[in-house]
């Protein structure tokens, strides 16, 4: 039996923030465990090929790719990751009854959200020892433009003039010439984007546009990775996954072999006094 001053152990360990994309990266880091199966879903970020990461909300997608975000930050042999999340995409819906030209709007927010995130990966590059040509580490358009741009658009306000320009002149040829440049900068050979809470299951309008970019982004040297949901995505009629990305499972079934592995390691990261914890009661919690 578990005594309560080992359950309130337990109970005290588990005051964690429960979305991984308002982790800071040292927590990231230094609080995932990727034994067994959960290596193969980094493996398969890291690695060149467009990919769809296949997972119902909750269960690991985007810490997962936020670990290997920062993994690549630290290691000078693995490609430059930009990190994308589209967790607001529910703000623009209302603008499909409201603008006639709502997809524009969505396409150039998606360009928007994509310069942003190669601000961070450059930022966060820049805090650590890793090679670097500073000077060619620099982006078209400046980081509080984009910004107000994005946060304008969540409102659904009009943009101001300077800003309509800006947001007229985005392309995803000039972004994608700013990934290779950016890149060659910190001696990567390729780049990763990341596109998280990219399923937009409530939006079937922005679909197809989405995987449009989704395709287009894809290069030689750029290679993106979104996650979706099974059975709800909709990928509209040009997108055909089979051939457009490999997907790859992220639910990992209790059934797997290293699945008591991967869950004793996570108690073990996350959990003070988890090796108080009966042996017995534990196995329960992996299950529960």
């Amino acid at each position: 039996m578990i005594t309560p001053s080992q359950l309130d152990a337990v109970e005290d360990s588990l005051a964690l923030e429960v979305r991984a994309d308002q982790l800071p990266l040292d927590v990231i880091e230094n609080n995932t465990s990727i034994d067994g199966p959960a290596q193969s879903i980094v493996n398969e970020l890291l690695v060149q090929g467009a990919k769809l990461i296949v997972g119902p909300r909750g269960c690991g997608k985007t810490h997962l790719m936020r670990f290997a975000w920062a993994r690549s930050a630290n290691e000078a042999s693995l490609p430059l990751v930009i990190y994308v999340s589209f967790n607001k995409y529910l703000r623009l819906e209302p603008l499909l009854r409201t603008k006639s030209n709502a997809l524009d709007i969505f396409h150039g927010w998606i360009l928007s959200l994509c310069y942003l995130g190669l601000y961070e990966a450059i930022e966060e590059h820049l805090k650590r020892e890793t090679p670097k040509e500073v000077d060619d580490l620099w982006v078209e358009y400046l980081k509080e433009d984009l910004v107000a741009i994005v946060a304008r658009l969540e409102r659904g306000g009009a943009l101001q003039t300077d800003h309509q320009e800006i947001f007229d002149s985005l392309s995803l040829v000039q972004l994608r010439e700013a990934i290779d440049r950016v890149a060659t900068a910190l001696h990567r050979g390729r780049a990763v984007v990341l596109l998280d809470d990219a399923a937009l299951t409530l939006a079937p309008e922005y679909l197809p546009n989405f995987f449009d970019f989704f395709r287009a982004i894809k290069s030689s040297r750029i290679s993106p990775k979104a996650s979706v949901y099974p059975g709800t995505t909709e990928y509209g009629p040009r997108f055909h996954v089979a051939h457009e990305a490999d997907e790859v499972p992220s639910w990992i079934s209790v059934e797997h072999p290293k699945y008591s592995q991967l869950m004793e390691s996570i108690g073990t990261k996350r959990m003070s006094g988890y090796e108080m914890v009966p042996p017995d009661v534990r196995e329960v919690f992996k299950y529960a």
